[in-house]
């Protein structure tokens, strides 16, 4: 029996700093449409602007996999009461939890489970699982998202959660005590390695890459680089470092690059130049807080041949692996930071075994063919547990 899934990705905006989470769901929905021994037929409802974003950073779906909605929120509220009920799909996977997607969610409410699909939400932010754990301030998310989030778990017409954060999962099973609800815990991540792949000749480049804002931590970064040159100039002597990524953080840090006088070694790099430089860069670099699974830019710049260095926070060891594929910064100070810069730049002849092994990692491990397993098996799921409850009555 073929499963039929709508994968739901509205509202999308400048993907040229960020949105790691849209652009992996379209690349999910091009898989899935191109393997057809999933027995899963998949659609992105989508709306016209987001496609045009999505297409400005290399993500072009066929029209047989897309279904765009026009106008506005109210029209794109309609459209999903007219398209998404169970007579078309088995199962809607929603890609955010955005506000616009709850007037619908809660009109399931009065509708038999045999007459609806079953409905998932997939849970993006690390620091959510941090605001379950000790109130929204320690984890700097704002209380509209909080709020939207609450919306979408008390709904009875949501049937499951998919995330890759175990933590979460934990999280939300004391806080909520799922009940009926499915929660999915992803395993494996996985990136287009056609499309990023190591250049031939690589360069003594570093890179950061993400949203400008706190909790990604750029002015850790920007202050570690200057620190590690203070340590070791020599280490660090031919080394150039990117940044790049748009967010409220952007004028902060130029202003730290000049105070701290990097001009000559930290550039701001262009959003539309981010997968060329990675193909020649070396090392990839990231100072976020809570966890770097499953960021997708750092699993890009592992399929483009580069080393990481990263905080050891949340699931980080499994993309980075120490020594064998980089090296792992044990706090947020950013004396430690620095100093395992320069552990790195110190040992120059581990870079290229380094580098293949991410590689290797983005072909072997964390690949395509198990993540739409995966997704498969939790839609699967979902869709067998909705119809044994419409059974029940």
């Amino acid at each position: 029996m073929t499963l039929r899934v709508a994968v739901v990705l509205c509202g999308v905006a400048d993907l040229q700093g960020g949105g790691g989470a849209e652009r992996y769901f379209a690349d999910l929905v091009a898989a899935i449409a191109n393997s057809p021994r999933t027995g899963v037929d998949i659609t992105l409802c989508t709306d016209a602007a987001s496609v045009r974003a999505l297409g400005l950073v290399g993500r072009s779906l066929s029209e047989r996999q897309l279904l765009v909605w026009g106008g506005g929120r109210v029209a794109q509220l309609r459209a999903m009461r007219r398209d998404l009920g169970l007579a078309r799909f088995d199962v809607v996977h929603l890609v955010q939890a955005l506000p616009r997607y709850l007037p619908w969610l809660w009109c399931l409410a009065p509708v038999p489970r045999a007459r609806r699909p079953a409905v998932a939400l997939n849970v993006n932010d690390s620091r959510l699982a941090v605001a379950l754990e000790r109130g929204r301030g320690a984890a700097a998310i704002g209380a509209v998202e909080l709020l939207a989030y609450r919306g979408f778990f008390l709904a009875p017409t949501l049937d499951g959660l998919m995330s890759w954060y175990e933590r979460f999962a934990a999280a939300y099973e004391r806080r909520y005590r799922a009940g009926r609800k499915l929660v999915g815990v992803a395993r494996h991540c996985f990136v287009d390695t056609a499309r990023f792949h190591p250049d031939v000749v690589k360069q003594p480049w570093g890179v950061f890459a993400g949203r400008l804002v706190d909790y990604k931590r750029p002015l850790l970064f920007v202050e570690s680089v200057a620190r590690a040159r203070d340590i070791d100039a020599l280490a660090l002597a031919d080394w150039r470092f990117f940044v790049f990524g748009e967010g409220p953080l952007r004028a902060a840090l130029l202003a730290s690059i000049r105070a701290l006088g990097l001009q000559d070694i930290v550039s701001p790099g262009e959003g539309g130049a981010l997968r060329d430089t990675l193909m020649k860069s070396s090392l990839f670099v990231s100072t976020q807080d809570n966890e770097n699974f499953t960021s997708l830019a750092m699993l890009e710049a592992m399929a483009c041949g580069n080393a990481v260095i990263a905080r050891d926070v949340g699931q980080t060891r499994a993309f980075v692996r120490p020594g064998c594929n980089g090296l792992l910064s044990a706090d947020d100070e950013v004396e430690t930071m620095a100093r395992t810069l320069v552990e790195f730049c110190r040992r120059p002849a581990d870079h290229v075994r380094w580098r293949e092994e991410s590689r290797r990692i983005t072909l072997e491990e964390h690949c395509v063919a198990r993540v739409v397993d995966e997704f498969a098996a939790f839609w699967a799921a979902l869709d067998a547990r909705r119809r044994a409850a419409s059974q029940r009555g």
